[in-house]
């Protein structure tokens, strides 16, 4: 893996420590504008996240969820951080949360990071270099596409599947549905 890489991940797995610093303690839940919660954790891993990439690659920007101008044009090259993503999840304490980083550049994804705290589990790729799964001992294991399956599986959202989700779920009765939190749908 790349030190880049090796970076994002470390920076990831230290916000996914300090998400957890407020798991198990009770916490005040605020709303954004779009109604949708935001809790301490979030916060703390926004600073974390920030603070480390502003000090390690100050080069690249970063445009975080918990930005307070997230209207901000977007540069060529920057970090887009989601410092919690799967909040409800959080407060619910699923487990179904995660830790994202990623590295875009001209509009593309170049690099990128998926943490789940509570299994200290981590995805990462990048361009070039192929899709890691590493394990809470640091211990890689290169992963690649699932082959296909026989049979067809959705992934939907846990908190946002929508009417229209399950209208076109009914029309292949025969499928799999997963529903999972998080960006963990996309593992």
């Amino acid at each position: 893996m790349s030190p880049l890489l090796t970076s994002l991940i470390d920076i990831a797995r230290e916000a996914g420590r300090r998400i957890l610093t407020c798991y198990n303690e009770p916490s005040s839940v605020d709303y954004k504008a779009d109604n949708s919660p935001v809790t301490c954790a979030d916060r703390l891993a926004h600073d974390t996240i920030v603070t480390a990439l502003k000090l390690q690659l100050p080069d690249i920007p970063a445009i975080s969820e918990e930005d307070a101008d997230p209207a901000r044009s977007m540069p060529h090259r920057f970090f887009l951080v989601d410092p919690l993503d799967g909040t409800k999840e959080f407060i619910k304490h699923s487990g179904e949360f995660t830790v994202n980083i990623g590295l875009i550049e001209s509009g593309r994804p170049v690099a990128g990071v998926v943490h789940v705290p509570v299994s200290d589990l981590t995805y990462a790729s990048q361009r070039g270099d192929g899709a890691w799964k590493i394990h809470c001992d640091g211990s890689p294991l290169r992963i690649s596409v699932a082959s296909p399956q026989t049979t067809l599986r959705f992934v939907a959202s846990r908190d946002h599947a929508a009417p229209r989700t399950a209208a076109r779920l009914a029309r292949f009765p025969d499928a799999e549905c997963l529903s999972i939190g998080s960006s963990l749908k996309f593992l």
